[in-house]
């Protein structure tokens, strides 16, 4: 194995002149680009000034500036035609020219460079000593070697690479060689591994939640903890108490070791007083105080035992270099510590921040051959691993650590990881992470990581808590506040998760997860442009990140940006194969796009990976705007029955879309068997259930009363719409009249709400006397998310309907007429108390007053016969909706009183009844009617 080097002797400004500022440079004109994230000592020299100084977040470029990057250092910057780069460690760029209409030029004259050009854009053109590589809608990766070779690997696309001396087109899985002088050269990449060509680095906040500190093994670590905590707290000595806050910083939490410092009576013996330090520097490089984290450390390095020095030396370094990202921090020599585990992990944290996951994780198999009882060194590696997609080697380290220490947290929190990804094990993925936590229950990482698996399990309230948690345990991470603001935004508390965000932002602005939850909020509210540009600033610090690739795709298609819409689904697919909403966004612009064909193959593939998770999944296929694409598809095209079927495979008696799909499809009666003969519409009727099953789907989906009509926005977001028509219309020559209004909005300002309002009016005119047939109603409905647990839904009709009898043409009746009026009210309330478990209460109340007359003749002459009607109607109840395994029970009163008065003759009815129902549900089964 060839020897690693550590390569960063010093996080020093490269170049001969030092930063002549540290902060954005001002632009005159219009940007052509900007600075998303950066790491250590780049800078830039603008075409403006002659010399180099420091380039910061979110600095304007324009062309002719020059960026370059110093042996640790590396820039993600996004373009304004959206081209996003990011240039790896001493790499320098120029930036030519940036042109919306015709082609972006760039110069790399050294170092690496990755890229993703937008399809629907101009194209770019990016010049190196060796050749040229005309660029259009794609992903690649550009290397410019010591004496001016050019690599390029094609990810994605197409890419030309010429000279002088020839050329070559480089397709996907493709790359090509150019020499000076020399034509360049087309090559196919064996076993490409996309992700490390992207650049991808760690950030080094992180190492002070990792380091371990104590000087033991995992399993030596757990057994002190109980060896103290058997102990009574007035018989533990200062020995004791120090321990218990070297281990409780791992396992319990900072609060914890907080607590058992304070038990100390201070300063005590230097050995122990130095360990107390080191437990208080990490702590405060927990809280982001790096600078008084490197004093702590310096100021305990020299007393500490051998076994502790390497987490002080390097926590030291990791500190000063967060303090001061362009300073000359020093970090242990590569030798020191070599009989020290701490020091490969830590060293395999150092080399992951400046070099990547490649180089860490073959210290740290070299590590392991010289430790191999230490669990912690597998578990790195599996997770670095698991960072590069290499799932033979996360499984096989897995299972290296799992041998060593079965019960360590680390490897249960990576397996966990894999198992809702990968195997989409998600009760597997619970379990083991249930475990991690009793073994470590103040680990913030590994309740941040029960709060994504109950979440895409739909158990929305053990998500919040322990979202919640995670957050107590470190507040100071901007990447759980980032977490939680999509799990708050999934749940429609846009306010709430606004909140998260804007302490997220504060803590970390050019943090991925952060940037790509603020998108996605502002895609929420309907500032989709705004959205998007964020987004893309997410995608520039990490391509492969799902959650803004599949925001870029819903803004691109929002804003009418087709090709770009599919080149971001495309990305996310190569990066999240088992993920069901890429598929099914395919199959909702399908359909909205009337691709038939499309939209039945996209959305199988999405029912496919929904069941390959085990049935659970949460994210694009709970949409308002579609209850079963694949279901609805297969309707519109006439063949109900497979429609239906594959409704039934995806019901979950929990979600809306189940009640929408049947009261679209009705219920199937129980009084009709399934012969093969009868059609679907004597098998499946429709009536009085079809408005039970809407009224129970908008109370668990109370924003779906409003979706947008103009085109399919593919997530709900704040709209309003309205409309308003009218016409004429003529009947044997007599011209009557007809109007209606609609208004319909969502809005999340406040309380989460979605508003429904329609009215019509029709006067038709006839020729015949008395034959009138007037018509006006309107219907308003209210939905309302006013919790994360509550939805609430009201709703109101009203009609008048006038109509006229005018007999026949040899016996007219100008004075047969009848006129209804209906009013009905009601509302119903969603509680959800825990994972499938859920109140409901309902109440509708309705009034329906009639008068009619009619001409009449007897013996004794013609007479007018009036009557009058009047009908009072209230339902209500209470229900419980619960989930054991794969049964659905539902039980709960239900009590109903009526009224029917008939004043002209005096007549009186009422009524009163009442029932408790019981229902069980089981998962649905094929159709017996489409079996072979």
């Amino acid at each position: 194995m060839r020897n690693l080097k550590l390569g960063i002797a010093t996080l020093a400004v490269v170049g001969s002149v030092l930063p002549s500022a540290a902060e954005i440079y001002p632009r005159a004109s219009t940007p052509d680009g900007s600075v998303i994230s950066r790491k250590s000592g780049e800078e830039v020299r603008f075409i403006d000034i002659s010399n180099w100084r420091s380039v910061e977040v979110n600095q304007d470029l324009l062309a002719g500036d020059t960026l370059r990057t110093n042996a640790n250092g590396q820039l993600a910057i996004l373009f304004a035609d959206r081209t996003q780069m990011r240039m790896g460690r001493n790499t320098t760029l120029l930036v030519k020219k940036i042109d919306g209409t015709a082609n972006s030029e760039f110069e790399l004259k050294s170092g690496v460079l990755w890229g993703r050009a937008g399809r629907g854009g101009s194209g770019l053109t990016i010049e190196t000593p060796a050749a040229a590589a005309a660029i259009r809608g794609t992903d690649w990766n550009l290397r410019v070697g010591g004496n001016g070779e050019t690599t390029l690997s094609v990810l994605e696309g197409t890419v030309e690479l010429y000279n002088a001396q020839g050329s070559v087109t480089v397709n996907q899985g493709e790359g090509a060689y150019a020499a000076i002088g020399q034509a360049p050269r087309k090559y196919v990449l064996v076993d490409l591994e996309e992700r490390e060509q992207i650049l991808l680095y760690g950030e080094l906040r992180d190492a002070f939640a990792t380091l371990p500190i104590s000087g033991l093994g995992t399993t030596q670590t757990r057994a002190e903890r109980l060896r103290i905590l058997e102990k009574s707290p007035d018989t533990r000595t200062p020995e004791d108490w120090v321990a218990l806050a070297e281990v409780a910083l791992g396992e319990e939490g900072r609060a914890a070791a907080r607590d058992a410092l304070a038990q100390l009576r201070r300063p005590l013996p230097s050995p122990l007083e130095a360990r107390a330090k080191l437990v208080e520097a990490m702590i405060a490089g927990q809280e982001l105080r790096y600078a008084e984290a490197a004093r702590l450390f310096a100021e305990a390095a020299p007393s500490l035992p051998r076994n502790r020095r390497a987490a002080a030396a390097y926590g030291r370094w990791f500190a000063e270099s967060l303090a001061d990202p362009d300073g000359h921090a020093t970090p242990p020599s590569e030798g020191a510590y070599g009989d020290d585990p701490t020091a490969a992990l830590a060293r395999a944290i150092a080399v992951f921040f400046t070099r990547g996951q490649v180089e860490a994780i073959e210290i740290l198999r070299e590590a392991e051959k010289r430790f191999p009882e230490d669990a912690r060194l597998p578990a790195m590696r599996a997770d670095l691993a698991f960072q590069l997609d290499r799932r033979e080697e996360v499984q096989e380290a897995l299972a290296r650590a799992r041998a060593i220490d079965p019960d360590d947290a680390s490897s249960l929190l990576i397996s966990a990881r894999y198992r809702t990804s990968v195997s989409s094990d998600l009760d597997g993925a619970l379990k083991e992470l249930t475990r991690a936590a009793e073994v470590a229950p103040g680990s913030d990482a590994v309740w941040n990581e029960i709060g994504l698996v109950q979440s895409e399990r739909n158990a929305i309230v053990e998500a919040d808590a322990a979202h919640q948690l995670a957050i107590s345990l470190n507040p100071e991470s901007a990447v759980l506040r980032a977490n939680y603001a999509r799990f708050l935004l999934d749940n429609d508390q846009v306010k709430a998760a606004k909140a998260e965000i804007d302490i997220a932002e504060s803590l970390d602005p050019q943090s991925y997860a952060v940037l790509a939850a603020k998108g996605r909020y502002l895609l929420r509210i309907g500032k989709t442009t705004e959205g998007e540009q964020v987004l893309l600033e997410a995608s520039a610090v990490n391509p492969t990140y799902g959650d803004s690739l599949i925001g870029i795709a819903i803004a691109s298609y929002q804003l009418g940006s087709d090709a770009e819409a599919t080149q971001a689904l495309d990305n996310a697919d190569r990066f999240d194969r088992d993920n069901p909403s890429i598929p099914l966004i395919r199959a909702g612009i399908a359909m909205d796009q009337y691709r038939a064909d499309d939209a039945i193959i996209q959305a199988r593939e999405a029912l496919r990976r929904r069941e390959a998770r085990g049935g659970f999944y949460s994210g694009y296929d709970a949409n308002r705007q579609a209850n079963s694409y694949l279901g609805v598809t297969l309707d519109n095209l006439g063949l109900s029955e497979w429609g239906q079927y594959y409704a039934a495979r995806s019901r979950d008696l929990f979600k809306s879309s189940t009640y929408l799909d049947e009261a679209a499809d009705g219920r199937v009666s129980p009084f009709i068997g399934y012969y093969p003969l009868l059609s679907p519409d004597e098998r499946i009727q429709g009536g009085s259930g079809t408005v039970s099953s809407v009224m129970q789907g908008r109370i668990l989906d109370p924003l779906f009363v409003a979706s947008e009509t103009r085109r399919n926005s593919l997530e709900t977001r704040s709209f309003f719409e309205g409309g308003i028509g009218g016409g004429f219309n003529s009947i044997g020559g007599e011209t009557g009249w007809f109007s209606d209004i609609l208004l319909q909005g969502t809005n999340y300002s406040t309380i989460p709400l979605s508003y429904y309002f329609q009215g019509v009016t029709s006067h038709p005119q006839s020729e015949r006397t008395n034959d009138e047939n007037n018509l006006e109603g309107a219907v308003f409905e209210l939905g309302m998310r006013p919790s994360l647990t509550d939805g609430i839904f009201l709703f109101a009709n009203t009609r008048n309907v006038e109509r006229g009898f005018p007999g026949q043409s040899d016996f007219p009746t100008p004075f047969d007429e009848r006129t209804t009026k209906v009013r009905e009210v009601g509302g119903a309330w969603n509680h959800v108390i825990s994972d499938e478990n859920v109140i409901q209460a309902f109440a509708v109340a309705s009034r329906t007053h009639t008068d009619q007359s009619f001409y009449m003749e007897n013996s004794y002459g013609p007479f007018m016969v009036e009557q009058s009607f009047r009908d009072k109607n209230l339902t209500y109840g209470v229900s419980h909706l619960f989930g054991v395994g794969p049964l659905t029970v539902r039980y709960g009163p239900r009590a109903a009183a009526s009224i029917a008065k008939c004043p002209s003759i005096r007549g009186t009815s009422s009524g009163i009844s009442a029932s408790i129902l019981w229902s069980f549900r089981a998962t649905a089964t094929r159709p017996a009617s489409m079996r072979t």
